[in-house]
């Protein structure tokens, strides 16, 4: 982030106790390592809205 509204990110404890989670937790890490930097929050989640618009 840029700007005038750059904040410092902090930890947050995410309890996943579901049966995907393991591997969920692992396809987040590698998605989010090979990701660019251009790619924001926001955009993936107005990706994931528009998508579920359409299904």
């Amino acid at each position: 982030m840029t700007g005038l509204h750059q904040k410092e990110a902090t930890q947050i404890e995410r309890i996943q106790e579901n049966v995907l989670a393991r591997s969920e937790r692992k396809f987040l890490n590698w998605m989010c390592a090979r990701m660019p930097d251009r790619v924001s929050p926001d955009m993936l989640t107005t990706l994931g809205m528009a998508v579920a618009l359409v299904v």
